[in-house]
Parts: structure tokens; C-alpha cells; sequence
């Protein structure tokens, strides 16, 4: 069974704000669980970090969602090119139904779990290393909690290094294996990955050229097949 929030919610460092500090979120880990949640998922979605802290805050607090706003934003560029790039793999997996978010094969999860503490979705973020690192024991939790995994799919650089902090055996640099769709092992808590890094799905990065992104993701989940 997979911890909650809740069970993070003394995790602090500068520049981030604990969710918990606006509402208990005792119900599920990650906000993007909302989008794909499966916890039976051989593939997670590792993405930089969830929403800033001023839209979190005013999604639980000012429009009065509380706890089940820790969620996902549906309207988010990023959000719509992932699903783009996965639908081929989310029709596969359900080819006479509609796929739902706890049951999906996807599991996304963000390495940087705490929010940033800024005022707008792209200003930059701060104190990576020391947030990779409060940040860990979260991460170890979606592991132990993601029995079936098979592969990870990081989205963009800092999920990369976030993985490289965890694993130094993953090669450098980070671009170079995205670029040559690299299946990579990652040994973790006595488990075995792959990782198969590709392009950030924002519009300022892979989301530039979805139907080259979606390409990468087709080739990185033919990985799980062997």
C-alpha cells in the first residue's frame, strides 16, 4: 500500500512550500495521480515538480476544494501533450473501454514533490539539490508502492539527475540519452529498472514538436516488451 502526502508532511527546505500546509491530503501521494494513478502501473511518468505554490493554494484554499484540489490541472499544455503521447499505449492497454485514472498502466509521480514557492507555473526553480534530496523518501515510497513496475520515464532533465542521485551508474549527459532513446538499468531498493529519458511535454520544450515526443514515447514503452 502506497503512503499519502500526509505521511510527508514535516518535509521543509527552502523555496518550497508543504502542501500539507493547506489542506491534510491523506487520500493519495502525488497531485497527478488525478490524471494517471494506476498503482498496478509497469510504467511511471516522472515528472520535474507539480503546480507552484500560489495555484495549489488557491485551488484548495481560495476556491475551496480543500484536499481534493491537490490535483492535477487539466487545462495545462503539459498535461495534454502527455496524454497525446500516450494514447496510443492507453488505447492498447483498454482497447474495448475507456481507461480511467486508477486503472490505467500509468502511474505519474513528479521528483521535486514539494511545491515550488513561486507566484507563476514557469519561474525558475530554486535549491534543486537540497529538494532532490528532502525530496527522496517520497519517491521511495511510489517505488515501494508501484509493485509491477517495470520501466521509468523521466520528463526532462531534472528527473534525470533526480534519478542519477539515486543511481550515479546512470550514464552522463542527460541529452545524449534522450537523443539515442537509451535503455538504461537502474538498480533501486533491490529492484531493477529501466529508464528511458525523453523531452519535457511542456511547450517550451518537447511540446514544441509533439509528433516527434510522441515518437520517443512510443520507443521508450516498446522497451517494456523486451
Amino acid at each position: 500500500m502506497m503512503k499519502s502526502a500526509y505521511d510527508f508532511r514535516d518535509l521543509r527546505v527552502d523555496g518550497y512550500v508543504n502542501v500539507n500546509e493547506y489542506a491534510a491530503i491523506k487520500h493519495q501521494l502525488h497531485a497527478c495521480e488525478t490524471l494517471f494513478g494506476d498503482r498496478n502501473a509497469e510504467v511511471l511518468i516522472l515528472g520535474q515538480d507539480a503546480a507552484h505554490a500560489k495555484r495549489m493554494r488557491e485551488i484548495i484554499v481560495s476556491k475551496g476544494e480543500g484536499a481534493k484540489g491537490f490535483r492535477h490541472d487539466p487545462e495545462v499544455r503539459t498535461n495534454k501533450n502527455l496524454q497525446k503521447c500516450l494514447n496510443d499505449y492507453l488505447t492498447q492497454q483498454h482497447p474495448k473501454a475507456a481507461w480511467s485514472a486508477d486503472d490505467c498502466g500509468i502511474f505519474y509521480a513528479n521528483a521535486i514533490w514539494l511545491l515550488k514557492d513561486t507566484d507563476r507555473r514557469f519561474d525558475a526553480m530554486t535549491n534543486i539539490k537540497s529538494a532532490m534530496k528532502v525530496c527522496a523518501p517520497v519517491f521511495d515510497a511510489t517505488i515501494d508502492g508501484l509493485r509491477e513496475l517495470k520501466i521509468i520515464i523521466p520528463l526532462g532533465k531534472i528527473p534525470y539527475i533526480f534519478l542519477r542521485s539515486l543511481d550515479t551508474s546512470l550514464p552522463k549527459p542527460w541529452r545524449e540519452q534522450v537523443d539515442r532513446n537509451a535503455a538504461l538499468n537502474f538498480d533501486y531498493r533491490g529492484r531493477r529498472f529501466l529508464v528511458t529519458p525523453v523531452l519535457h511535454p511542456s511547450p517550451l520544450s518537447g511540446g514544441k514538436d509533439i509528433n516527434a515526443l510522441k515518437g520517443s514515447f512510443q520507443k521508450a514503452l516498446q522497451k517494456i516488451k523486451g
